[in-house]
C-alpha cells in the first residue's frame, strides 16, 4: 500500500510527540522516586537524632533496658519498627522483634565510617495482621568524641500510604500525558494537511517532467517557503525542453558520423583484434607510410623505458644504427613477416637493450612488431661461458701447482743436504734464503690453487681497520715505489686521503694481498713521475677505496679484460693473475671492484666493501 506524503509526515511527527510524552513520564516518575527518597532519609535522621539526643546518657552507660522501653514508646504513623545494633551488629534494641536482641544481625549492610544515612530496597513485611510494604533506613549513630559511629539505628518505614500517593500521582501525569498527545496529534494533523498540499503538487508535476513532458508548469503556491522551488522546477523544466530539441538535432547528426566512422572501424577491425590476442608480449604497430608508431602497448613501454606514450614517435627512434630497422620494415613489407634473433633498440635514458623481434604485415601499410627482452638470456650464457673458462682454468692451475711443488719440494730437499754437509757460513746463509724462498713458493702455490677450486672459507669474527690495513700495504710496498723506483730514475709519491670510515670483518690476510697487487700495477703503470692517491670513504652500506694513479693508463676495449686469468698489458713480465686474485679476494668478501682508465692519464681501481657479511663465503 502507497503511503501519502502527509500520512509520511503525519506519522512521522505522531512517533515524535509519543516518544516526548513518554520521556515526560519517565521524568517525573525518577523525579517522583528522588524525592520520596529524600523525604524519608530526613525523616528518619530526624526521627533518630531527636531518639539520640533524648536518650544520649542511655546510650552511653548501654542501658539496654531503657532504651528498650523507649523504643517502644515511639509513636509515628508510618514507622514499623525500630531496631537498636552496637558496633559489632549485636542487636540490643528491638521494639517489635524482641526476640532478635542479643543475636548478631545477618543482614549485611554498607559500611557506615562516613555516618551517611543509606535506605534498603523495597520489600514486603509480613505480620499477624498481615503482609505490608516496607523499607528500611540505617542511620549511624554519632556519639561526642568518637571517630567511628557508636552503632546503627534501623528504622523500618511501611510504604504503603507513600506508594498509593505515587500511584495517584503517576495516574495524573498519565492522564495528562494522554491529553497532551492528543491535541499535539490534532495539531500534528493540521501542520501535516498544510506541508503535504504543496508537496504532492510538486511531485505530481516533477513525475510529469521525468516521464518526457517538459512543457508542464508548477503554478503558483501560496508559501514563500515553496515559491523559489517553484519558480526552480519551472526553470528547469524550459532548459530540458531547450535541450531535448538540441539533442533532436545532434542525433541525426550524430548517425550521419557513425556510417562514416563504420567503414574505417571495419579497417581497424583486423589490426585490433590481433593486437588484443597476443598482448602478453611487447608490442608496436607501425605504418609504413610514416615509419611512426601507431600503437604500442605497456610491456612495450616498460621494455623501452617510457613514461609516456609512445604513439606518433618514429621507430627510428628506436634504432642505434639509424638503418636495421629501416631494412627490417621493407623486408615486413616485401616479405609479410620477418624474425631477429638480436637486435638492439636505444631506450628513452639512451641505453642500450638487446631483444628478439618477430614482425609480421597486416592490413596492407601496418606492421605489427612483437618483440622480448633477452637482456638476462645473455647473461646468462655470459655466466655459463665464464664458469667453463674457470673451471678449465682451475683445472689446468692444479696441474701447474702438483708439478711447481715437486720442483719445489726437490729444491728443499737439496738444500737440506747442503746444510748437513758444509760448515761454510756463506753457503749456510745462502741455503738458508732457499729455504725461505721454497716456503714463499708454496705459500703462493697454496693460494693459486684456494684461488683456482674456489674454496669457500669463513670469515669469521676478525675485524679489519682498513686505514689501518692502508698504511701497512705502503710500508710493504716501499722497497718498489721509492727504492726500487729510484734506482731506475723513477720518482713516485703516494698520497693518502683517508676517511673516517667504520670497522669492517673479513680476512685481514686476503685483503691486504689483494690492495697490495693493486698498488703494485699502480707503481709498474707509472714510467717516470706520478702521484698515488689512495682515498677511502664510507657510501652506505659499503667502505669504499680509491686507488687512482697517473700512470700510462689501459685502453677501452682491455677494462673489461683486466680480471680474467692470464690478461697482461706487461708482456712477458706480467703473469696475468694480480688483479685476478684480488677481484677473486673482493668477490668472496661480498663486495665488488670497478676499474677506470683513459689512455696517456691515468688509472682508477675502486673497491667496495660491505660492513655486513653475514652472508659471505
Amino acid at each position: 500500500m502507497k503511503i501519502s506524503y502527509r500520512q509520511k509526515i503525519f506519522l512521522f511527527m505522531t512517533i515524535t510527540i509519543l516518544l516526548l510524552v513518554i520521556l515526560i513520564l519517565l521524568t517525573a516518575e525518577i523525579f517522583m522516586r528522588s524525592s520520596f527518597k529524600r523525604n524519608l532519609i530526613n525523616r528518619a535522621e530526624l526521627l533518630a537524632n531527636t531518639f539520640v539526643e533524648s536518650s544520649l546518657l542511655f546510650f552511653l552507660y548501654y542501658d539496654w533496658e531503657e532504651l528498650q522501653r523507649l523504643a517502644k514508646n515511639i509513636k509515628h504513623p508510618e514507622l514499623t519498627s525500630i531496631i537498636i545494633l552496637d558496633r559489632e551488629k549485636v542487636v540490643r534494641v528491638a521494639s517489635q522483634e524482641e526476640h532478635l536482641i542479643g543475636k548478631k544481625f545477618l543482614i549485611s549492610f554498607p559500611d557506615f565510617s562516613s555516618f551517611k544515612i543509606e535506605i534498603s530496597k523495597p520489600y514486603t513485611l509480613y505480620l499477624e495482621r498481615g503482609k505490608i510494604p516496607v523499607i528500611d533506613v540505617y542511620v549511624p549513630v554519632k556519639v561526642e568524641g568518637s571517630s567511628k559511629p557508636w552503632g546503627i539505628i534501623l528504622l523500618t518505614f511501611s510504604t504503603e500510604n507513600i506508594n498509593k500517593g505515587l500511584a495517584k500521582a503517576r495516574f495524573s501525569f498519565i492522564i495528562l500525558g494522554v491529553l497532551l498527545f492528543l491535541a499535539m496529534s490534532f495539531l500534528n494533523s493540521q501542520i501535516a494537511n498544510l506541508i503535504a498540499k504543496p508537496i504532492g503538487t510538486l511531485s505530481n508535476h516533477l513525475t510529469e517532467i521525468s516521464r518526457g513532458n517538459y512543457e508542464k508548469r508548477i503554478p503558483s503556491i501560496e508559501m514563500e517557503e515553496f515559491e523559489e522551488l517553484v519558480q526552480s522546477i519551472n526553470s528547469m523544466a524550459e532548459n530540458l525542453a531547450r535541450r531535448e530539441r538540441e539533442l533532436r538535432e545532434a542525433k541525426d547528426f550524430l548517425e550521419e558520423k557513425v556510417k562514416e566512422r563504420t567503414e574505417e572501424l571495419r579497417k581497424s577491425e583486423e589490426k585490433y583484434r590481433d593486437f588484443f590476442e597476443r598482448a602478453g608480449e611487447a608490442i608496436l604497430i607501425i605504418n609504413t607510410s610514416t615509419m611512426k608508431i601507431e600503437a604500442a602497448n605497456e610491456m612495450a613501454e616498460r621494455i623501452l623505458g617510457y613514461s609516456e606514450k609512445l604513439e606518433g614517435k618514429s621507430i627510428l627512434s628506436l634504432d642505434i644504427e639509424k638503418s636495421s630497422l629501416k631494412e627490417l620494415v621493407q623486408d615486413t613489407s616485401e616479405k609479410t613477416s620477418t624474425y631477429s634473433p638480436r637486435i638492439e633498440l636505444k631506450k628513452s635514458d639512451g641505453t642500450i637493450v638487446p631483444v628478439e623481434i618477430s614482425t609480421k604485415l597486416i592490413g596492407g601499410y601496418l606492421i605489427h612488431v612483437i618483440f622480448r627482452d633477452i637482456t638476462e638470456r645473455e647473461r646468462f650464457e655470459r655466466l655459463i661461458i665464464e664458469t667453463e673458462r674457470w673451471k678449465a682454468m682451475a683445472e689446468l692451475s692444479e696441474g701447474l701447482v702438483h708439478n711447481f711443488n715437486n720442483i719445489l719440494t726437490i729444491i728443499s730437499g737439496r738444500t737440506r743436504l747442503i746444510k748437513e754437509t758444509t760448515k761454510n757460513e756463506r753457503i749456510l746463509k745462502s741455503a738458508e734464503t732457499i729455504e725461505n724462498m721454497v716456503k714463499e713458493g708454496v705459500r703462493i702455490t697454496g693460494k693459486l690453487i684456494e684461488f683456482a677450486q674456489a674454496k669457500e672459507y669463513g670469515i669469521g669474527t676478525q675485524k679489519v681497520d682498513i686505514n689501518s690495513l692502508i698504511f701497512d700495504a705502503i710500508d710493504l710496498t716501499r722497497p718498489k715505489w721509492k727504492d726500487k723506483a729510484k734506482e731506475e730514475g723513477k720518482e713516485i709519491q703516494i698520497k693518502t686521503r683517508l676517511g673516517d670510515i667504520p670497522i669492517i670483518k673479513g680476512n685481514r690476510g686476503e685483503l691486504e694481498s689483494a690492495l697490495l697487487n693493486v698498488i703494485y700495477n699502480s707503481i709498474e703503470a707509472i714510467e717516470k713521475e706520478g702521484v698515488i692517491e689512495i682515498t677511502t670513504y664510507f657510501q652506505k652500506p659499503n667502505v669504499c677505496i680509491e686507488i687512482k694513479d697517473t700512470g700510462k693508463g689501459i685502453d677501452q676495449e682491455n677494462t673489461v679484460k683486466v680480471f680474467d686469468p692470464f690478461f697482461t698489458t706487461k708482456g712477458t713480465i706480467g703473469t696475468g693473475f694480480g688483479l685476478t686474485i684480488s677481484y677473486n679476494c673482493i668477490k668472496k668478501h661480498g663486495g665488488n671492484i670497478a676499474i677506470e682508465s683513459e689512455k696517456g692519464k691515468g688509472t682508477k681501481v675502486t673497491i667496495y666493501l660491505p660492513i655486513d657479511n653475514s652472508n659471505f663465503r
